[in-house]
């Protein structure tokens, strides 16, 4: 039988566009499924994510597709598709006051939908390079009839 050390996990909240807490080049891999909804500089959380992988690290990473933000969301959860927004989306400028109100009130996480160029290039600007990229679809949403609503990318420090 071959012993091993025990592995201890150590969670710190933070603020993924400021990792400060972290010396550079301290992991081997940054995972990050979906978050990128509730970041509002997405360019920053890429920029902080590469500054802290170790040289061939990989930055996981998952959002939602642009195009789920073009549409009235509320309208959409009763399978009506009407064009509303455009791209980049932030529940701060795009929502009705009240609506926005009732968000902070209730404590409700606010949205961004970032644009391909900030999602996708931000990555390669910050150094990655993307080496694979994945679609998928959120059953529910009547939107993935038509496309998929979910982009997820691998890339690597290189």
């Amino acid at each position: 039988m071959v012993e091993r050390e025990a592995l201890t996990l150590k969670t710190v909240e933070g603020d993924a566009a400021d990792l400060s807490m972290f010396a550079d080049e301290a992991f081997d891999l940054v995972f990050n499924p979906c978050s990128t909804v509730f970041m509002q500089d997405v360019r920053a959380v890429w920029k902080e994510a590469y500054r802290v992988l170790r040289h061939d690290g990989n930055l996981m990473t998952g959002s939602m597709n642009p195009v789920h933000y073009i549409f009235d969301l509320f309208k959409a959860d009763e399978g009506i598709l009407e064009v509303a927004h455009s791209i980049p989306y932030s529940d701060v400028t795009s929502l009705p006051k009240e609506d926005l109100d009732e968000y902070l009130s209730k404590g409700l996480p606010l949205e961004f939908g970032h644009s391909l160029t900030d999602l996708l290039g931000g990555q390669c600007a910050a150094g990655f390079v993307i080496t694979d990229l994945y679609e998928d679809m959120m059953s529910d949403s009547p939107l993935a009839k038509y496309h998929p609503n979910y982009i997820a990318t691998r890339a690597v420090k290189m």
